[in-house]
C-alpha cells in the first residue's frame, strides 16, 4: 500500500505445510515427516529530493519449505536498512548521494550469521561521468568462527571522446576471506572495460580482469 507519494510499505506473509517422502533408504530425513512453519518479508521506503531511506526486514522458520523456489534460505532472520543524502554541488560534480547502510542476520535462536556495516557516496559529473567510493567492514561466520574482512570498493566511469564513448574501472581493495580455509588474507581486483566506436554503426568493447 501507499501512504503518500514518497512513502510505500511493501510485505508478505508466507505460510507452509508439506511432508517429506517416506524414503529414509534415500535420505535420513526422508521419513515422512510433515514440516510447517512461516515465512515473512517487509519492505519500507520513504525519499525526497534530498533524503531516502529504505529498511527491510525479513523472517523464516526453520521448517518453511518452499519447493517452488524464490526462497533460497530458511531458518534465519535479516534487519537491513539504508540511509542517503543528495545534494546538487555547481562544478565538476551535478549530484552527490551520501549513503551508510547496515544489515544484521542472524539464525532463530539469535547467533549471528552475517554483519554489515557500511558508508560511501555516489556522484555524477562532467564528461558523463559516474564515481562511486564505499567502505565496508562485514563478519561472516563460517565453520563455527567469526570472520570480518575491511574493503573499499569503487567504480569509475567517463567519457572520452566520441571514438571513446566509454571507459569503466570498477573492484575492491582490502582484505577478502578464504572460507575453504577459513582465514583473512588481503588482496584487490580490478575489472576494466572501455568502448570503441570507429563507426557510427560500429561498437567493439574490451574487458580486463586483474586480481591479487
Amino acid at each position: 500500500m501507499e501512504a503518500e507519494r514518497d512513502r510505500t510499505v511493501t510485505g508478505q506473509f508466507l505460510v507452509s505445510q508439506s511432508r517429506t517422502p517416506n524414503r529414509p533408504d534415500l535420505a535420513g530425513e526422508w521419513d515422512g515427516r510433515r514440516l510447517s512453519s512461516f515465512g515473512s518479508d517487509l519492505w519500507w521506503s520513504h525519499s525526497n529530493a534530498k533524503i531516502d531511506l529504505y529498511s527491510e526486514f525479513k523472517d523464516y522458520g526453520d521448517d518453511f519449505r518452499a519447493d517452488q523456489g524464490f526462497v533460497p534460505q530458511v531458518g534465519y532472520r535479516s534487519n537491513y536498512g539504508e540511509a542517503g543524502y543528495t545534494f546538487r554541488p555547481k562544478g565538476f560534480f551535478s549530484r552527490i548521494r551520501t549513503y551508510a547502510m547496515a544489515e544484521y542476520d542472524s539464525q532463530q535462536d539469535g547467533s549471528m550469521l552475517y554483519r554489515l556495516r557500511s558508508a560511501g557516496f555516489g556522484a555524477d559529473g562532467k564528461f558523463r561521468s559516474f564515481t562511486r567510493i564505499r567502505f565496508a567492514n562485514e563478519s561472516f561466520r563460517n565453520d563455527g568462527k567469526v570472520l570480518s574482512r575491511n574493503q573499499v570498493y569503487y567504480t569509475v566511469q567517463f567519457t572520452v571522446s566520441r571514438l571513446i564513448p566509454q571507459v569503466s574501472f570498477d573492484g575492491w581493495v582490502g582484505q577478502d576471506i578464504d572460507f575453504f580455509n577459513n582465514r583473512v588474507g588481503r588482496g584487490a581486483l580490478v575489472n576494466f572495460s572501455a568502448q570503441f566506436r570507429p563507426a557510427t554503426r560500429l561498437t567493439m568493447s574490451s574487458t580486463n580482469v586483474v586480481q591479487c
